[in-house]
């Protein structure tokens, strides 16, 4: 299920999966056809399966594990921004950057129907994580 885009005009609409996503380096815009996984993306990925541990604990202090991926969302656009403005900054250190820069790049970003789905799960499960629970601690 497609999380994001990119309209590249001439080249079309490339989606990606949210795995694909956390794989791109805007460092190096050639590599968005095989990005590399990293230490984020690893993150990611616990933080997907996090909640899948929480029945099978028995510490009180578990059911915040399904919190993990509401979490992680809310980190990944700190980082996304991190690293258009790493990238972007290289670019302007030579000269200023053109006026609009930033409104036409956002026009070429998508948000795909995963992502919605991603956060209303991480929604959910947050609010499972924080719910008071008869008999619970």
């Amino acid at each position: 299920m497609p999380a994001g885009g990119l309209n590249l005009s001439l080249l079309g609409l490339k989606s990606f999966t949210y795995w694909e996503l956390l794989a791109i380096d805007l460092r190096s815009p050639m590599n968005l056809a095989n990005g590399s996984h990293g230490l984020f993306a690893m993150l990611g990925l616990l933080a997907l399966a996090a909640p899948i541990a929480v029945p099978f604990l028995q510490h009180p202090q578990a059911k915040y594990l399904n919190a993990m991926l509401l979490a992680y969302l809310v980190l990944v656009p700190r980082k996304v921004w991190w690293d258009f403005s790493q990238a972007v900054g290289n670019f302007g250190r030579a000269g200023e950057l053109p006026e609009g820069f930033l409104t036409e790049t956002m026009k070429v970003i998508s948000i795909g129907l995963g992502m919605y789905v991603l956060i209303g799960a991480g929604i959910v499960l947050a609010v499972q994580a924080f719910k008071n629970r008869p008999g619970a601690l």
